[in-house]
């Protein structure tokens, strides 16, 4: 699946990457569906 997203957010998860929080953008967008998945489950 590709999925285009606001520049703000491309910036955003390219610098937790880059600061090693996370080891690809991938790893970013799946931790915050997630989170969304546990919000709507709550």
């Amino acid at each position: 699946m590709k999925v285009s997203i606001e520049k703000q957010w491309e910036d955003f998860v390219e610098r937790l990457v880059t600061e090693g929080r996370y080891q690809s953008a991938e790893q970013v967008v799946t931790v915050g569906l997630s989170l969304v998945a546990q919000r709507k489950r709550s």
